[in-house]
């Protein structure tokens, strides 16, 4: 009867610890722990890194370190997709963030550069879901935007539900330009945030 005894009492401690440990407080993330790129740019303290797919591939890009350079501020990762190697660039000077709501989300736009072992470097319109609550950044779309082109600006045309209309304003190679001289022809495109969490290109 007494070991039948100890027996329920050991299933019920062992049933209150679990209770405790389920009910504790997740671990705090430190700043040392915390994903570098994440905690810079939106002051969050997450493990979770900030990717970027590579349009057309499976690969992804987690970004890592900053670079300073040629009149721009980027943050840097690199990819591979079978033979092909590259890196992916994301301009953070040009963070966009629509005001519209989506999914409990903040929506970003952000443009980014792919390059390869080619010569090009393709510049594309990257469409961001970030969780401030749960730490993490997913990309929803991207948009080509052109090759060796720069981005100047972009702009929101205001609304605060989606759709939402986005100006790209562009410097583009002109009819007479090489490809190897930095681009001088100003040139606007207009795209729209869909209520799926895509971008679209205006005709």
């Amino acid at each position: 009867m007494m070991a039948y005894v100890r027996l329920l009492l050991s299933a019920a401690l062992l049933v209150a610890l679990s209770a405790c440990q389920s009910t504790a407080p997740p671990r705090e993330i430190t700043q040392a722990e915390a994903d570098p790129v994440m905690l810079r740019l939106f002051s969050l303290k997450t493990l979770s890194a900030f990717e970027v797919t590579v349009p057309d591939t499976a690969a992804k890009a987690r970004l890592t370190r900053f670079i300073d350079g040629h009149g721009q501020k980027l943050v840097l990762g690199e990819y591979a997709d079978g033979a092909e190697r590259g890196y992916v660039a994301l301009d953070y000077t040009r963070i966009l963030a629509l005001d519209a709501p989506f999914n409990n989300t903040q929506l970003l736009l952000a443009p980014f550069v792919i390059s390869n072992q080619g010569s090009g470097s393709f510049w594309y319109l990257g469409l961001f879901a970030l969780d401030g609550a749960g730490g993490t950044i997913r990309q929803l779309d991207a948009s080509f935007l052109g090759d060796r082109i720069a981005v100047k600006n972009l702009n929101v045309n205001g609304n605060s539900l989606l759709p939402v209309g986005i100006n790209a304003e562009l410097l583009v190679h002109g009819p007479q330009q090489v490809m190897a001289e930095p681009p001088g022809l100003l040139e606007i495109r207009r795209f729209s945030v869909t209520a799926q969490g895509t971008i679209v290109a205006d005709q």
